[in-house]
């Protein structure tokens, strides 16, 4: 009732159809689901999931992510993953286009796998830093040993994560990046008592946590932010 409530509440409107379709889809949970490399149990869009009826998630609302990853069903699964999160996602499937990508999209993270055909991921991130570029890196890779992890943050990724992971892992990696190296963005959006964090994905309305789907939410911050 709470989030019936909301909207009327809040004064903020939408027209009917988004309002109406922002509660047609089932909230999607990851914990103890996804753990590579059992990502064949884990098919969003098979399993009936879609994007957000309305919203464009490459809209300037949306967190841009560039994942360079070459395994294609791993691939395949970040990028509807993080969809289902409403990020904006380009997937890179090696490395060579990375620079040329940099250059033309303000990307404002970056998922790397180190294992890349033709130009290796820590070549790719050396250059990153060599060209002055500042948005942060997370690593996803199968190399675990220590001197791989002390090599890859020295080179200049911001986060280490070693395969196999869970998804909820990846999220709040994500999640604590964006906290971290994006001080352009605002981090707390509030209007009419509605406390909405585009970074942390949580909304309080009066004080009270409220539960959205992912639909929900990004409705609700293009309301707010507009």
């Amino acid at each position: 009732m709470m989030k019936e409530s909301l909207l009327s509440a809040s004064g903020l409107t939408a027209s009917q159809d988004l309002v109406s379709k922002s509660t047609d889809n089932a909230s999607v949970h990851y914990k103890g689901q996804l753990s590579w490399p059992f990502l064949s149990q884990f098919h969003p869009l098979e399993r009936g999931y879609t994007l957000s009826a309305g919203i464009d998630p490459e809209s300037e609302l949306a967190v841009r992510v560039l994942l360079v990853e070459d395994d294609s069903q791993l691939g395949q699964t970040l990028e509807e993953a993080l969809r289902l999160e409403q990020y904006a996602v380009d997937w890179l499937r090696s490395g060579e286009p990375v620079r040329a990508a940099l250059r033309a999209t303000p990307y404002d993270i970056l998922i790397l796998d180190l294992g890349l055909p033709g130009v290796p991921g820590m070549q790719v991130l050396r250059q990153l830093r060599a060209d002055k570029h500042t948005l942060p890196v997370l690593l996803l890779t199968a190399r675990n040993t220590v001197v791989d992890k002390v090599d890859g943050l020295d080179s200049g990724a911001d986060d280490y994560l070693t395969k196999p992971f869970e998804m909820d892992e990846v999220f709040a990696r994500i999640r604590s990046l964006l906290r971290r190296g994006s001080d352009q963005r605002v981090s707390r959006l509030e209007v009419a008592g509605i406390a909405l964090d585009p970074v942390e994905r949580v909304v309080e309305f009066a004080g009270e946590s409220l539960d959205l789907t992912a639909r929900e939410f990004a409705i609700l911050e293009i309301l707010v932010r507009n």
